[in-house]
């Protein structure tokens, strides 16, 4: 039985990966210069990006900063250092095959694919974005899968993995570039897996609490998923809590130490509450506007893009009726409540040029796990139930699966206007995103 979940969990990730993959729409913007520092760091020993300056000044300095002398991205290093392994053996993987590829690479038409075909992946590197993202949100799928096989049944863990690729911004956000919320989605999912898995094996803690502390490293808000796992840590005895604790804190030091080398001091300016590109974080003016168009906005709305993770509020209540899910149950409420009241409070709450709930995608992950005891109940539910769930799924399907094969969804961010400027447009449901490309206007 344990070989036949494993062959089904690796099914299930070789065909995320290939979808996601074959999907062609990229959203390569602030994610731009990952491949760039991952091929710094394998070729140069360094994480700067003084070897690609052309390219810098071609791109107009775009999310650029020169804080040590040496050009930098503004952005958090902790996404490029994840990305690196998957680097390196894409780019030795494509040399191996150059007498295979290199023939193919003389056919093909698109400028982008000849170079990866080449091996050439700084001018392949939207391309290599896509890869490795899709990379990521499959492990990221097969280990909620393998979470829900620890809490439920095959089937429900199936549909699961299933539910988060494909109808859910994992698909329209995640795979579409190398960005942070993939790697959220994928370090969240390992440190759900870890710490469910530690119900049986405490050790496993440590595991949780090593991808936390890198996690944050990769975007200030999962501190919101390493406090929480630690009072859930807490609750589970002395023993769980000091391995969490023992595994975060040498990732947090080290990212530390080359931080104040760097900036002299302990965190990247991007850490602080003005320290992002654009807006600030706190109590603005459209506190309430944000509160709610995180959820129902046609343009950013979580629950307008996939409609299904509503069936994760019954999910709890289910959950917390049982002591021994309970402690589960409010960890992933917990994580989902304070990331939404975190992200209303950034005054740019509809994260400028994106398709879809862009900034809620970090936690997804916990919105899935959170669908497990409403799936186990399938067969009890009454039909008109079942028949909501199954157009949630269909919907959620619909809107971000549509935008990785039609470019219309990105184009709504500027045409006919810049959405940055014309923020009523988040409410237009004469056109949304999702309708884009099918309705003439593109």
């Amino acid at each position: 039985m344990t070989r036949l979940r494993w062959k089904a969990g690796a099914l299930l990730g070789v065909v995320i990966f290939l979808v996601h993959a074959a999907s062609p729409v990229a959203a390569s913007g602030d994610s731009r210069w990952n491949v760039f520092e991952a091929l710094s760091l394998i070729h140069h020993g360094d994480l700067n990006l003084d070897e690609y300056q052309p390219r810098i000044e071609a791109s107009q300095h775009y999310a650029i900063t020169k804080p040590d002398g040496h050009y930098r991205p503004m952005f958090p290093a902790g996404t490029a250092l994840l990305a690196t392994p998957a680097v390196a053996a894409l780019e030795a993987t494509l040399h191996v095959l150059q007498p295979v590829l290199e023939p193919l690479a003389r056919r093909t038409a698109s400028p982008v694919s000849a170079a990866l075909l080449r091996g050439d992946l700084e001018n392949s590197s939207v391309a290599v974005e896509i890869l490795i993202a899709s990379l990521w949100i499959a492990l990221a799928g097969v280990m909620l899968h393998s979470a829900a096989l620890e809490l439920s049944s095959v089937g429900t863990a199936a549909a699961l993995a299933l539910v988060f690729a494909f109808a859910s911004p994992a698909w329209s956000t995640g795979s579409r570039a190398l960005g942070m919320q993939a790697a959220d989605m994928l370090l969240l999912s390992g440190a759900i897996l870890a710490a469910v898995r530690a119900e049986r094996k405490p050790v496993l803690w440590a595991v949780a609490g090593a991808l936390l502390s890198f996690a944050f490293f990769t975007r200030p808000t999962n501190a919101i998923p390493a406090a929480v796992f630690a009072v859930w840590a807490i609750t589970r005895g002395r023993r769980p809590f000091l391995l969490l604790v023992s595994a975060a804190a040498p990732i947090a030091l080290l990212f530390a130490l080359r931080n104040y080398s760097i900036y002299g001091a302990l965190l990247e300016p991007y850490y602080r509450p003005t320290g992002a590109p654009q807006g600030t974080l706190g109590w603005h003016a459209s506190l309430s506007t944000a509160l709610v168009g995180h959820l129902i906005s046609p343009a950013r709305g979580l629950f307008i893009y996939a409609p299904i993770l509503l069936a994760a509020i019954p999910g709890f209540f289910l959950w917390w009726r049982q002591p021994e899910r309970r402690p589960l149950a409010a960890a992933m409420a917990a994580i989902a409540l304070l990331h939404y009241l975190l992200i209303s409070s950034f005054s740019i709450w509809w994260g400028g040029y994106c398709n879809g709930p862009r900034l809620f995608s970090d936690v997804l992950p916990v919105f899935v796990v959170l669908l497990i005891p409403v799936f186990d109940r399938w067969r009890g539910h009454n039909p008109a139930f079942k028949g909501l769930l199954m157009v949630g799924v269909l919907c959620g399907l619909w809107c971000n699966g549509w935008p990785t094969w039609n470019q219309g969804p990105a184009n709504w961010n500027t045409v006919p206007n810049k959405i940055d400027g014309h923020t009523e447009r988040l409410w237009d449901w004469s056109d949304p995103p999702f309708l884009r490309g099918i309705r003439g206007r593109t």
